[in-house]
């Protein structure tokens, strides 16, 4: 559909405000369903909590970096100007422009001898860097926690040993339980990733290091501890560590010299940390609970979905790729939908041929009619989806309307004129209809989120000020030593 004709169904169905504040009550109110069968079972929201952490860490590496090395470039500038201004008041026969400008000139002098130390883009980077592992120990915390606490019977397996004076301190056996996990965990924390992997290898019986990324993650965690260390100051230990895992470097390392960060590695670590939480939670999911190999299934379908939600295509391809290699599932529809998401993201990824190769590697024929519009519009025919989309209806066993709003698979059917045809025919309204209820509804919730968001800034710009005050008067002061 063209803007114009866009323009022309706004004009025709215009919205009361009463209509607004339906659309934003629809919109909330499915905001708080949950995912398609989303699983209540705590190693799903550790997952799902290192990612929200993983992807908010990128997100301020790639907001707050650049802020600050604006904030030095602006700095910068700013004292050049006053000590130009400062110079010209210096040469002025007033002895008040003379006081004034020598003040000026000290006092740019000063900040700017204090910007060319300053080191600020590279504190946060290192700071974020680190809170990777942060999160990613806390993350196996959690995940250690609903493996014992799930499966009580487990608790036999630690080596601890307690006197009958320390057991009676306790008044129940989940009391005295969450204290030997508690202790269990920092024992756990304490050892390298390493030796963490080969702990969980070791007492459940599973292969947990044997896909391609290990290595990356290997020496990502080496390069944490010289970071936190050694200042990033190359030792043998990282070294010796990272080639033992097998990772191979791109060029020579010396020991002695300084290890740096960088925009492409931190972003890839992002990545990496990731790719193993999502592994590791979910090979201990289903092996240790077999029985509830459904939730885990749809638990990763729906990280996959979320990842082709956000256009995060190289993501969804390293979950996907992983669900798809998985040697059973629980049963053929999240086998198929597992298919679906992968072939998403992949033909979105500018890899059709690849899409196309996953999804003839089924029989459709016989399947749901929600499966059957999957494959017409993976395969571009647009005319077969629609009459799909017809023959399915209003709402089908998967697919409501919402559905054709959200998903990812209808992203480019969506645009065509097939889809908007169908779409009419099947709800009775044009497609740009509930287009404008949700734009009214996220304009709404936007107005909301920034009147929040500006009184915060508000309280930051107070803050700031008295920070600024204090230091205006510390320089103000004379120095206790006398410089």
């Amino acid at each position: 559909m063209r803007l114009d004709d866009t323009q022309k169904q706004e004009q025709k169905y215009p919205m009361s405000e009463e209509k607004s504040q339906e659309a934003v009550q629809e919109v909330e109110r499915e905001e708080k369903k949950p995912r398609r069968g989303e699983p209540d079972h705590p190693i799903a929201k550790a997952v799902d909590r290192l990612l929200n952490r993983v992807e908010d860490t990128a997100i301020c590496a790639s907001v707050f970096i650049p802020a600050g090395s604006k904030i030095a470039v602006e700095s910068l500038k700013k004292h050049q100007q006053m000590l130009k201004e400062g110079q010209v008041m210096l040469e002025d026969s007033e002895p008040a422009n003379q006081i004034l400008g020598t003040k000026q000139i000290l006092d740019s002098v000063r900040r700017i001898e204090r910007t060319a130390k300053s080191e600020l883009p590279l504190i946060l980077e290192k700071g974020l860097f680190l809170s990777l592992f942060s999160a990613f120990d806390a993350f196996t915390g959690d995940i250690l926690s609903a493996i014992y606490l799930g499966k009580p019977e487990l608790f036999r397996s630690l080596n601890r040993s307690m006197t009958i004076a320390e057991m009676m301190k306790y008044e129940s056996l989940e009391d005295l339980q969450q204290i030997v996990l508690q202790d269990e965990i920092e024992v756990f924390r304490r050892a390298s990733y390493v030796e963490q992997f080969e702990t969980l290898e070791s007492r459940f019986g599973l292969k947990l290091r044997a896909f391609a990324t290990w290595p990356h993650f290997v020496e990502c965690s080496q390069r944490r501890n010289l970071i936190t260390h050694c200042d990033g100051v190359i030792s043998d230990q990282y070294i010796n560590v990272c080639r033992r895992e097998g990772y191979n470097f791109e060029k020579d390392v010396e020991v002695g010299a300084q290890i740096k960060i960088g925009g492409k590695y931190f972003y890839r670590s992002c990545q990496v940390m990731m790719e193993v939480g999502v592994k590791l939670g979910h090979t201990l999911w289903r092996k240790i609970f077999p029985e509830q190999r459904e939730d885990a299934d749809r638990h990763l379908n729906d990280i996959v979905y979320d990842f082709n939600l956000n256009g995060e295509w190289k993501k969804a391809q390293i979950i996907g790729e992983f669900i798809n290699g998985l040697p059973e599932m629980s049963n053929d529809t999240e086998r198929r939908i597992a298919v679906v998401n992968y072939a998403v993201a992949l033909k979105f990824d500018g890899r059709d041929e690849e899409a196309s190769k996953l999804i003839g590697g089924l029989d459709w024929s016989a399947t749901s009619n929600e499966f059957k519009i999957a494959e017409a519009v993976l395969c571009d025919n647009f005319d077969r989806a629609a009459e799909i989309m017809k023959r399915i209806g209003k709402e089908g066993e998967l697919i409501k309307e919402e559905a054709y709003h959200r998903w990812p698979l209808f992203r480019a059917f969506r645009e065509s004129s097939q889809f908007s045809k169908a779409y009419q025919e099947v709800y009775g309204y044009p497609f740009v209809v509930e287009l404008q209820k949700a734009a009214v509804a996220a304009e709404a919730k936007a107005e909301v989120q920034l009147e929040s968001e500006l009184h915060q800034l508000e309280d930051s710009d107070e803050g700031e000020k008295a920070q600024q005050d204090v230091d205006d008067s510390k320089a103000a002061s004379p120095s206790p030593r006398g410089a």
